[in-house]
């Protein structure tokens, strides 16, 4: 384990973009190596495993669904489906109780916090959509 007590870079979370759809991996991967085994035919659900492999929808980059934050520590931003923003302190209030979002004192951090958030969330889209997310936005 390291002995870092805080982040030194932000972080990104996004929960709810899309729903999804899972798989058993491990059942399916074992049913295929047992046909292998035996030089049978692969079973039904071999085809699963490449699921939306080769044909992976495109997202637009202004998606706004699901909640995302952007951990800046000691700052925390939420952003709930694109349409409210909440701004946490987390060092002066842990439990995330007081939203300090509409506090004029902190309006030009909450426009920085924004900004980063929102310029994460693209790359993440533009990484799924399987452009290269380290490409800076123009």
């Amino acid at each position: 384990m390291g002995t870092e007590d805080e982040r030194k870079k932000p972080i990104g979370f996004w929960h709810n973009f899309q729903s999804g759809q899972g798989t058993w991996s491990d059942k399916i991967l074992k049913a295929i190596m047992k046909k292998q085994k035996a030089n049978s035919p692969l079973p039904h659900d071999a085809l699963r495993i490449n699921k939306d492999v080769y044909d992976f929808p495109q997202f637009p980059e202004d998606s706004v669904t699901g909640h995302a934050a952007w951990n800046d520590w000691p700052w925390k931003l939420h952003r709930i489906n694109g349409t409210k923003f909440e701004l946490y302190n987390l060092q002066d209030d842990p439990m995330e109780t007081r939203d300090l979002s509409r506090n004029d004192q902190h309006k030009q951090r909450l426009a920085s916090m924004k900004k980063e958030l929102d310029l994460w969330m693209r790359s993440v889209i533009r990484s799924l959509n399987g452009q290269d997310y380290a490409t800076p936005i123009k």
